[in-house]
């Protein structure tokens, strides 16, 4: 059994064997079912067998939280309506998921199953934007989807955090040296009545006439348009 690995250098892929490496995953692993529970949707699989087991298998974990077997699997799928129609495609697809389970390592994090569901929400909220231009040009719903597709893996009031191991340094551009660097965030700050408004004039007159900064060793600033934003 070929042992297909999760896209490293094309993050964004997300084709049917990684899909079914990713159910299998769901269908074996109790902790990363548990991890899927309100991320993954059973409409991010390319495949109808796929989404049905997936379907089945959330209803289940939701009533006794945990994996069911693989007989409850096979005794659901028969149970569903078009059963002569796509039954012995269902069949084949859960032997396949078990078989991929038993013979490959499958380890996807949190991290993985949220770049596969937003990946597949944002495609499909992409298909349906045509949809929705051509016939309805409501271009507030197809806003409304494109952000709640960008927005998988990050529930309210969540934390942000970046490992600042992964970030590269860069060298800083001063607009003012050592002071004020361009194109960053600053903040002036002080009490009432302390000359907070007057030194942000200053400053903009200093960027918008080249004149020099009031310490003579920085060197002029080259005139430059600037806006100026007032904050009561």
């Amino acid at each position: 059994m070929n042992n297909h690995s999760f896209p490293q250098n094309d993050p964004g892929t997300f084709p049917i064997e990684i899909q079914e490496e990713i159910a299998a995953c769901l269908l074996t692993n109790e902790e990363k079912l548990k991890a899927a529970v309100g991320l993954v949707e059973p409409k991010y699989f390319d495949n109808a067998p796929l989404q049905d087991i997936i379907r089945i298998l959330f209803n289940y974990f939701e009533q006794y939280r945990h994996c069911p077997s693989r007989d409850h699997l096979q005794t659901e799928l028969d149970g569903l309506k078009d059963r002569q129609m796509c039954g012995e495609l269902r069949t084949k697809m859960l032997a396949l998921l078990y078989d991929l389970a038993a013979g490959s390592s499958l380890d996807y994090s949190s991290d993985h199953l949220t770049d596969f569901c937003k990946y597949q929400a944002i495609k499909q909220s992409i298909i349906d934007s045509v949809d929705l231009l051509q016939k309805k040009k409501d271009y507030e719903e197809i806003g409304r989807r494109f952000k709640e597709a960008t927005e998988i893996g990050l529930g309210k009031g969540d934390l942000i955090t970046k490992n600042l191991g992964n970030v590269e340094a860069q060298e800083i551009e001063w607009l003012w040296p050592h002071k004020f660097p361009k194109n960053k965030l600053s903040l002036i700050v002080g009490d009432p009545g302390v000359g907070k408004s007057f030194f942000t004039m200053m400053m903009a007159a200093c960027i918008t006439s080249g004149h020099r900064w009031p310490n003579p060793e920085c060197a002029v600033p080259p005139p430059t348009r600037g806006g100026l934003a007032a904050h009561g």
